[in-house]
């Protein structure tokens, strides 16, 4: 269905100094559904909110155009309407009855525009009571936050907002009593004091995302959110993640779901290294997703898996894209993870005990003189225990000296299902790898397999997904007349 609103012209043909022009109808399109009226006036050049809205309307989105001022009982006669979204509209000031009829709101969308603390006045969202979701994000917010219109959303569940540089949550935010979800984008706080969340002591916040641009953390400054669930402090490029991983201590003996502190310290030289007091202040948390991606790691100290307290509750554990080179011990330790169902440890940009992690069947322990022996004893068979309920390995793009991949045992491995090496350079494939019979995807693309050992598959006799890309089989099945390779792979 189409909707005739404002006319638009525009000058077709210019001829001695005269414009012809020619007029057309913008419309919106409205679509019907047995539970929604989605009227989309969005990308129309609008400069005000068209009027020939249909009253049932329970979707309406108004972003992508110019609509600078909302007025007084705009939105009056759809009572009926149960999001709205004004993205991206270049607005700058709302009336204070601008929403007046939106009892029945639940989601308004206002962000990417140019809205302060001056665009909203105290009681802008005294007439919808109801609303549970606020987008307040990417707009031009820089000294205080607008607390004292928030004041009046008892209901909301989820805000986002910029983060303010140096900017105070004041009392408005504590009347905040149902909010669960608070989100700062975009971030340009850069300290974090025990005094800077203490406004939101016991609302019952359960995921938060601070990705600004911290330098300093206090200790404390978590203690004020009894109900955290998810935490996100990622993308601060000055700090590192050794010093970012005390404002953890006050979530001692919380059960969580995800602590993300991915993309922190991003320094073009340096790197960072963390000890068993470092997993100390992580394990005494019982989570069941740790990121720790792309924090320029370079050395997991031996001790530190031992040192966790909730070995059991950890179920995913994202080490990707760090620089893990040092100290092969803690790799060895993973099997304590006990109910550790994925582990990424993709990309690391160097020679990596993380990238091998295979320990000699007749040997307790190595020496920094014979970690290089690991990649050249073909004949050797190499022992590495795995996490008893260890789903997914993803250790793609390894950064590391090209060797002959070599005999492996997994212990532990019958509940592996994923293993993935791709584009990880082996210069040969005439090592077997034993100990996971129940594997359903292997990916290793990239190995040099023009040497290959035909028995190579045949303890993956449940293999559905097998990629080998690049990886010379060519020349390597040459001589393979018979079919070996893939013999009593049924399920492949």
């Amino acid at each position: 269905m189409n909707i005739d609103n404002s006319l638009k012209c525009i000058c077709v043909l210019y001829i001695w100094n005269v414009c012809l022009t020619c007029c057309y109808t913008k419309r919106c399109t409205v679509k019907y559904s047995k539970k929604e009226v989605v009227c989309d006036c969005s990308n129309m050049d609008f400069h005000t909110v068209p009027r020939h809205i249909p009253i049932n309307t329970t979707i309406l989105d108004l972003s992508s155009n110019h609509i600078a001022l909302l007025h007084n009982e705009t939105f009056m006669w759809l009572t009926k309407l149960r999001t709205l979204i004004i993205h991206t509209s270049r607005l700058r000031h709302i009336d204070v009855n601008a929403f007046k009829g939106l009892e029945n709101v639940q989601n308004l969308d206002l962000s990417a525009n140019s809205l302060d603390v001056g665009s909203l006045p105290m009681s802008v969202f005294n007439s919808t009571p109801n609303l549970l979701n606020l987008q307040l994000s990417d707009n031009i917010f820089s000294e205080e936050y607008p607390d004292k219109s928030l004041s009046f959303l008892t209901n909301l569940q989820s805000l986002s907002i910029n983060g303010i540089r140096n900017g105070r949550f004041r009392d408005g935010f504590k009347y905040l009593k149902k909010l669960r979800i608070l989100h700062f984008q975009p971030c340009f706080i850069t300290h974090l004091t025990n005094e800077t969340f203490l406004v939101f002591n016991n609302l019952p916040i359960e995921d938060i995302d601070i990705s600004c641009a911290i330098r300093k953390v206090e200790y404390g400054t978590l203690a004020p959110f009894k109900s955290l669930n998810v935490l996100k402090i990622s993308h601060n490029s000055f700090i590192r993640l050794s010093d970012l991983i005390p404002i953890l201590i006050p979530l001692k003996d919380r059960n969580m779901s995800e602590i993300d502190l991915s993309y922190n310290y991003r320094a073009r030289t340096g790197s960072d290294i963390l000890t068993p007091k470092h997993f100390t202040i992580l394990g005494q948390i019982c989570v069941k997703s740790f990121i720790l991606a792309k924090n320029q790691i370079s050395v997991i100290r031996t001790g530190s898996i031992s040192a966790m307290k909730y070995k059991n509750c950890l179920e995913h554990f994202d080490i990707a894209r760090n620089n893990i080179y040092g100290d092969k011990g803690a790799a060895l330790e993973l099997f304590q993870l006990t109910g550790l169902k994925t582990v990424d440890a993709s990309q690391q940009d160097s020679l990596s005990p993380w990238n091998v992690g295979l320990r000699n069947h007749s040997t307790s322990m190595y020496s920094a003189n014979n970690v290089s022996e690991v990649y050249k004893m073909v004949n050797t068979i190499y022992t590495f225990p795995l996490p008893p309920n260890l789903e997914e390995i993803f250790a793609e793009r390894l950064v590391m000296k090209a060797t002959h991949l070599a005999n492996v045992n997994f212990t532990n491995g019958r509940k592996l299902r994923v293993l993935d090496f791709n584009w990880t350079p082996f210069s040969s494939c005439t090592g077997l790898i034993r100990g996971i019979d129940h594997l359903e995807i292997l990916k290793m693309s990239g190995f040099n397999c023009s040497l290959i050992d035909l028995s190579f598959f045949q303890s993956f006799k449940k293999l559905k997904v097998l990629e080998s890309r690049s990886a010379n089989l060519g020349r390597g099945l040459l001589d393979d007349k018979e079919g070996k390779i893939l013999k009593g792979l049924f399920e492949l």
